[in-house]
């Protein structure tokens, strides 16, 4: 066995090149998420800023299985029920035909 590792010597470590090495994949790491970030590979990955149409307001569980929600739409209130039988709207939108802001 002696004669395969150089006649028993223990390798020596270069432990500058493995720094070096250390930091070009770093360097490299952050030269890649600076590119994702900016070009996105042309997916938009931030959030619309435009002003949100729709926006929950309150939201009350009435017991283990259902919840009422209050939501502003375009300005118009909306009153839903949700329970395991599916959304109903209570008041607002379309509380009639049982859709929420639907074509009539």
């Amino acid at each position: 066995m002696a004669e395969l590792t150089g006649g028993g010597a223990a390798p020596s470590i270069d432990y500058v090149r493995i720094a070096l090495a250390f930091a070009v994949c770093v360097l490299l790491a952050i030269v890649w998420i600076g590119f994702v970030k900016r070009t996105s590979f042309g997916l938009k990955l931030t959030r619309d800023q435009g002003a949100a149409r729709l926006k929950l307001v309150q939201s009350v569980r009435l017991n283990a299985r259902t919840t009422v929600y209050l939501l502003e739409c375009d300005g118009a209130s909306v009153l839903l029920a949700c329970d395991p039988d599916g959304t109903k709207v209570i008041s607002g939108g379309h509380a009639g035909s049982g859709q929420v802001g639907g074509s009539q």
